[in-house]
């Protein structure tokens, strides 16, 4: 059983609160997906060779990047595909790249924090 005295459990209490607030004030809206999407992107050389630009979805909803997050390879069965993590300031996605079928998938989708 925790001992506490009259000053701890005050702080205990306090400090629990906060790290409720923490965690419920950084908790991310994330959307999980499988949508075929629609990209432009540029290719260049350079430290980033692939820029997704724009992408449309199914839905017809037209999206424009204004930042390029984490760009990583990720393993897919026996291939590689290449994971975009981007914004258009308001929400968060990510792409996949598959470049064997050279096809574009939104597969997260999530509120934009600062």
């Amino acid at each position: 059983m925790l001992e506490t005295g009259r000053g701890n459990g005050r702080a205990i209490h306090e400090t629990f609160l906060e790290l409720l607030k923490r965690e419920f004030l950084n908790m991310n809206d994330e959307t999980f997906l499988n949508e075929p999407v629609e990209v432009i992107a540029l290719f260049k050389a350079g430290h980033h060779p692939c820029q997704p630009v724009r992408f449309k979805r199914p839905n017809g909803k037209e999206v424009s990047v204004t930042e390029l997050g984490l760009r990583h390879p990720l393993p897919n069965g026996l291939k590689t595909v290449h994971a975009f993590d981007v914004t258009d300031g308001g929400t968060d996605y990510r792409l996949i790249f598959d470049s064997e079928r050279l096809t574009w998938r939104l597969t997260m989708e999530a509120d934009h924090y600062e």
